[in-house]
């Protein structure tokens, strides 16, 4: 389906179009398949994040984002739990989205229905700041979360 068919959704349609809103979070399929491409430049610039914050919270540079490995054994011997590291890769990937300079962009509507036209990712992080409305940007960051194991349901 093209552009204006697949990345459609439709302000009126009830619960059911509130629940289609899952279909434009892409993570890729982790960890059996790649990351979505487009999230790539992201996770590097979190690592580097992710270490940053460690080294100056805990004094360990950790830049695991991967929350499908085990938490590291060190965070126990440092006095913090697992869901305080998932603060921190949370944080970390944050920072690197922020570091983009992605802006609000106003809704570009179709019309069907109405229709919200949805960006990808990659249009969003190639958008040299431009960015997109509150739904885009909520699903591509719920895209970098689920990437990484980070359950969001």
């Amino acid at each position: 389906m093209g552009d204006s068919g697949f990345r459609q959704w439709c302000v009126e349609g009830g619960k059911e179009e509130w629940l289609r809103l899952i279909d434009f979070i892409e993570p890729g399929n982790p960890p059996n398949e790649p990351i979505n491409r487009s999230l790539q430049p992201i996770f590097e610039k979190a690592r580097e994040k992710l270490c940053e914050l460690t080294r100056d919270e805990i004094g360990k540079c950790f830049d695991e984002l991967s929350a499908y490995e085990p938490p590291p054994a060190w965070l126990e011997a440092w006095g913090r739990t697992p869901e305080e590291y998932v603060r921190y890769q949370v944080r970390a990937i944050y920072e690197a989205l922020r570091e983009q300079g992605i802006g609000y962009a106003l809704e570009r509507w179709d019309s069907q229905c109405p229709a919200q036209v949805i960006r990808s990712h990659k249009e969003i992080l190639d958008s040299k700041g431009i960015g997109g409305p509150c739904i885009d940007l909520v699903a591509l960051m719920a895209a970098c979360l689920e990437a990484v194991g980070i359950n969001l349901w």
